[in-house]
């Protein structure tokens, strides 16, 4: 074997372990501050959450991205991605604060399940995703017309 070949495959297996190593390392989760989390983040939080404790704040790095989710002392978990913005906010036994879901979404669950509400929404690629407190799940467009029901 040539000395070109042997340091072309010392130098590819070298950058296959290296990439390993990186991406083996990419995934990582640690305990932030508060005030570590994106502005936008902070202030949905203190308006929409007001009076609510705390518990865990942590940001979530993987090897493309960045994320963020704030767990509350009643069990509320909220996430957002790394502009600040809400993906997925699971309130588990209170309402979502209506201001959070779009006003075409409010009014579906209000003329169709009067006696629910919605305790968990999340935002997908397609629209929204919501669980009412009767277990009933409901995916939505982004102008919020109902696409799908789950029983």
């Amino acid at each position: 074997m040539t000395t070109y070949r042997l340091t072309k495959r010392v130098a590819l297996t070298l950058c296959i372990i290296i990439g390993c190593l990186s991406m083996a390392h990419a995934d990582t989760d640690k305990s932030i501050r508060f005030d570590q989390l994106p502005q936008l983040a902070q202030q949905t939080i203190a308006q929409q959450f007001k009076g609510k404790q705390i518990a865990l704040v942590k940001q979530e790095t993987d090897l493309l991205s960045k994320s963020y989710d704030v767990i509350l002392t009643d069990g509320a978990k909220i996430e957002f991605d790394h502009r600040g913005h809400w993906s997925d906010i699971d309130c588990e036994t209170y309402a979502v604060p209506a201001s959070l879901v779009p006003a075409p979404i409010r009014s579906y669950v209000s003329a169709h399940y009067r006696n629910a509400k919605i305790v968990k929404i999340e935002r997908i690629r397609r629209g929204y995703e919501i669980e009412l407190s009767n277990n009933l799940e409901i995916t939505f467009d982004k102008a919020g017309k109902a696409l799908h029901i789950d029983h």
